[in-house]
């Protein structure tokens, strides 16, 4: 991660901001101006912090097994993280406190952040919608196999796309619950998305 790179070193730093390197070496992940605008802020505040020395990590304390993954909206200072210990933790940091969800029969492995609070993806073969502040969840069933990866759709922030070793992907909607699409035809399980 470019951003990261940056905060280990003076030199680390100024390689993170070569372009012309990076440019040859990275294809620009980003499609659409509001994940430029999102990465530029991040990269500006990121340098700005570690220039004048104001980093400050936080400890947030909770899981009781490995952390598989997290989700950031910086701008409303939540965070969620997904564990082995098969919880989902919506996380407000600034007060350093989290709900916590027990709705997975197994290790979480994917988590995003949406409108409506949390998606998560499990080896328990399921996708599950959960809203923190009213602890309602909504279970989408259907695939045959682990779900490994979740993407929200950019041009329709209500609806993800999940990918498993089923050799499927899933296309989802969020607010109904259901199942809008099943994509077939891979030969393998679908890590990517």
């Amino acid at each position: 991660d470019v951003i990261k790179l940056g905060c280990v070193s003076k030199k680390m730093q100024t390689c993170s901001e070569d372009k012309l390197m990076w440019s040859r070496k990275i294809k620009c992940p980003f499609e659409t101006g509001r994940e430029k605008k999102m990465e530029f802020i991040g990269r500006r505040l990121t340098k700005k912090n570690f220039l004048e020395g104001t980093y400050h990590p936080c400890l947030l304390q909770g899981h009781t097994d490995a952390i598989h993954t997290v989700d950031l909206d910086p701008f409303k200072e939540t965070l969620v993280s997904g564990s082995k210990d098969s919880s989902v933790k919506f996380w407000n940091i600034k007060r350093k406190r989290c709900a916590t969800y027990h709705g997975h029969g197994a290790d979480v492995k994917k988590v995003l952040l949406w409108e409506g609070g949390a998606v998560s993806a499990s080896i328990d073969k399921t996708v599950h919608v959960w809203n923190p502040e009213t602890d309602e969840a909504k279970i989408l069933r259907g695939h045959g196999a682990s779900v490994i990866n979740l993407s929200l759709l950019e041009s329709d922030p209500t609806k993800v796309l999940s990918s498993s070793h089923d050799h499927t992907m899933r296309l989802w909607d969020l607010n109904e619950g259901r199942l809008v699409q099943k994509l077939t035809d891979h030969e393998g399980a679908v890590r990517c998305l």
